[in-house]
């Protein structure tokens, strides 16, 4: 879905959006069209908290930001 956007935007250059996402994959999309990149490594386990992996996968995708939920 992020890809779709991304691509079909044709008016809105990637350094006026913002991408945030759980996964790395719509975080590389962004970075590959120059997005500022939120990750949110929250724990899908108990749904708060920080996910040491997911924040690992993250850094290795050059995330802007990584937070751990929204609380």
């Amino acid at each position: 879905m992020t890809k779709r956007i991304l691509t079909g935007s044709g008016h809105i250059s990637g350094e006026n959006l913002l991408v945030t996402g759980d996964g790395p994959v719509e975080l590389r999309e962004g970075r590959k069209r120059r997005a500022f990149r939120l990750g949110i490594a929250c724990s899908e386990l108990v749904r708060y908290g920080l996910d040491m992996t997911k924040r690992s996968r993250f850094i290795r995708a050059s995330t802007d930001i990584v937070v751990s939920d929204y609380s």
